[in-house]
């Protein structure tokens, strides 16, 4: 599949701030839609299961802002994906998501295709929980199986989330082959480095859940909207 090549951006460690709503923003969507999680691939991806009866890598909420058009995103987390490094250490996590996106013209029972989803319009955004040392530096890259995003990420507050800044002049938006339903691909990767004597964690927070004990999942989120399909 052909790649493309974005700019680079970089995460910085306050939170960007998201467009301001307009008063009568222009809504391109469908009447309901939904992702699933159907596969993964990588090292620290961890089980597939019950969302519900344990902690897994799933899929977990969206939100949107308006620029003039509905800007969203949609949450996966990855309790596997927990890196910790000593003085002079480098670790990298990866997971990719295989993700069947569809659309529905009621609530969740007829699927529809009258519109197409687009990724990447608006870059992506990651929460997690962060202790790092002077000197270590997190690095986080998203790619999709149509192009890639990356940037620094260094020196974070505990709890933090990120977004990427975007670049007012990248204005690409990357459909899916078909309207209605399709299936694409998210990576998240994170690099953790130590390049002198500091030590570093990034993470996500400890719960319980149905009696079972363990990490939330940092959450990655993949951008996206919809143009009209005629």
């Amino acid at each position: 599949m052909k790649s493309f090549a974005l700019p680079a951006l970089a995460f910085i460690g306050t939170t960007l701030a998201l467009p301001t709503a307009l008063d009568d923003p222009i809504r391109v969507l469908p009447w309901n839609w939904g992702f699933e999680i159907v596969s993964l691939d990588g090292p620290n991806c961890g089980p597939l299961g019950d969302q519900m009866a344990s902690l897994v890598t799933r899929t977990t909420y969206g939100s949107n802002t308006v620029d003039g058009s509905e800007i969203y995103n949609w949450h996966i987390a990855y309790p596997f994906i927990d890196a910790k490094v000593a003085a002079g250490e480098t670790k990298t996590l990866s997971c990719e998501a295989t993700i069947q996106y569809k659309e529905y013209s009621d609530n969740m029972q007829s699927e529809a295709s009258n519109y197409r989803l687009q990724l990447h319009k608006n870059g992506t955004s990651v929460a997690a929980l962060y202790d790092l040392d002077e000197g270590v530096q997190a690095k986080w890259e998203f790619t999709y199986s149509y192009a890639a995003l990356r940037g620094p990420f260094e020196y974070a507050k505990y709890n933090h989330v990120s977004f990427s800044e975007v670049d007012s002049s990248f204005k690409r938006q990357i459909p899916l082959k078909k309207c209605g339903a399709g299936v694409f691909k998210f990576k998240t990767a994170l690099t953790l480095t130590s390049k002198g004597k500091g030590s570093g964690s990034v993470s996500s927070e400890h719960i319980t859940r149905n009696g079972l004990d363990g990490l939330y999942g940092l959450e990655s989120g993949f951008s996206y909207d919809w143009s009209k399909c005629e």
